[in-house]
Formats: C-alpha cells, sequence, structure tokens
C-alpha cells in the first residue's frame, strides 16, 4: 500500500501575472500538460519532495479527499493531481468510499 507521493510546486504566468500551486505528479515532464495552455504557460518547477498523502472523507461526507500533513494541504476532486492520487491510492479511496457509504446507509462509520 502506497503512502506517499511526490509534490512540486508549480508557478505558471498569464496576463495578469503568476500564481503558485502546490500538486502531486508522477514526474516532473508531465506538470505542463496539466497547466499550459495557450494563455498560461509554465515558469518554474520544484519538486518538493514525497510525501505522506491521507484519504478522508470530506466535510459533507460525500466525496473522498486527500490531506498532505507536511505541507497543509487537501486536494479535492477537481483540483490538478487529483487523479493521479486517486490511482495512485486506490485503495485508500476504496476504504474511504466505504465509510461514506457506511455513513449514509446508517452503518457504523470509522475512522482510519
Amino acid at each position: 500500500m502506497a503512502t506517499k507521493a511526490r509534490f512540486y510546486r508549480v508557478t505558471t504566468q498569464n496576463g495578469h501575472g503568476e500564481s503558485t500551486k502546490i500538486v502531486s505528479a508522477p514526474k516532473k515532464s508531465v506538470i505542463p500538460s496539466v497547466f499550459e495552455n495557450k494563455d498560461i504557460k509554465v515558469t518554474k518547477v520544484k519538486h518538493l519532495g514525497f510525501m505522506v498523502v491521507n484519504a478522508v472523507p470530506n466535510e459533507d461526507m460525500d466525496d473522498v479527499i486527500f490531506v498532505v500533513p507536511d505541507l497543509s494541504i487537501s486536494i479535492e476532486r477537481e483540483e490538478a493531481g487529483y487523479k493521479s492520487l486517486s490511482v495512485q491510492f486506490d485503495d485508500k479511496v476504496a476504504d474511504v468510499d466505504k465509510q461514506i457509504k457506511d455513513y449514509h446507509s446508517g452503518g457504523d462509520f470509522y475512522e482510519t
């Protein structure tokens, strides 16, 4: 069972200035394909290392989010990197999906 994922600090630039995001990606070379388009260019990518990732239910108990304690971030479904984390941590996602299903069916809810 995987416990860590690779994270990067990505700086992008558009006509309004620079923006910085922290994302998970399997390798540095895939990052431009996630962010770049005709208006946005990746200007900097810094590897932050391998970080522990936890899968937990969101506040509404209707979806899985990923929490990275060392970076004090959470990653929701619509954010860059969510899909790759879902694949890498599919076993953790399945456990949380079961928690959510049990919660909504009146079953026993448990913390992991």
